[in-house]
Order: structure tokens, then sequence, then C-alpha cells
């Protein structure tokens, strides 16, 4: 399967129309490509077929939630031998977004395999130094 590739590219899994139409806005005027999953399934899917720099993923979605979509995205990661550049072998950072932002959610979210969480509503300077300290991380050295 080829993968789509774009050195600017992630992805925003949101259930929310007007949150999807918010971010997907202001993740546009930092300069990057928007692919929006409206549920955990969706994104499970757009990342098993596309290569991103980062996942923003809301907690709470129908179906498949963010926790078991970020379960599942490990799972692939793990399970294949390929690297998501410019990022570690196998390892896109997931930022969790949710309107419950307290330490007992942080801890819940990282112990799934995100590496961050951002309060909603959040706003476009909270998402670019969030967005920025995760990619300087995964960059290679």
């Amino acid at each position: 399967m080829q993968m789509t590739e774009s050195p600017k590219r992630v992805l925003l899994a949101e259930d929310n129309p007007v949150n999807q139409e918010v971010a997907r806005c202001i993740l546009e005027s930092l300069g990057y490509e928007v692919d929006v999953a409206p549920d955990g399934r969706a994104a499970v899917e757009a990342f098993s077929r596309n290569s991103y720099v980062l996942i923003l993923m809301d907690c709470q979605m129908p179906e498949v939630d963010g926790y078991e979509a970020t379960r599942f995205i490990r799972e692939i990661e793990a399970s294949q031998s390929i690297s998501y550049a410019p990022h570690p072998p196998g390892r896109v950072p997931i930022i969790a977004l949710t309107g419950f932002a307290t330490a007992e959610e942080k801890a819940r979210c990282l112990q799934v395999g995100m590496d961050d969480l951002l309060g909603k509503p959040f706003t476009i300077f909270h998402l670019q130094n969030a967005m920025e300290r995760w990619l300087a991380v995964s960059k290679p050295r």
C-alpha cells in the first residue's frame, strides 16, 4: 500500500463539526495540511493509509474513542518496520484534545500512548506551542 507523505501533514480526529472547522482553520493558518477523521475508526483507517507528522486526537468520540484509536495506532506502529519520518522509527506524536484537562485525564492519555494533552477550548498559541514542542522532539538527530 502506498503511503501519502507530506512534511507538514497532520491528522485531526474530532467528531464535532464546529471544532473540526475551527481546528482545521488554525492548522491551515499555521501552514499544515489537514486530514479530518470524524471518529476513532476513521482516524485509524487514515493513519494506516497516510503518513502524518502529528495526530491531534479528541478523546471523546463515537464508535471508537480517542483512547482506543490511540491504542490501535500504537499497535500498528509496533507491528510495522517502516518509519514515519521525520519521527523516530514508527512513532508519530499524538496530542490528546479534551475538555477535561485534569491530572487524571493526562495520566490516562499517557497510559494509552498519547504524548501530551491540550485542553479545549485552546488558543492558536497553545496549539502551536504544543505542536512545535512535539515536532522538535521527534526530529531525527
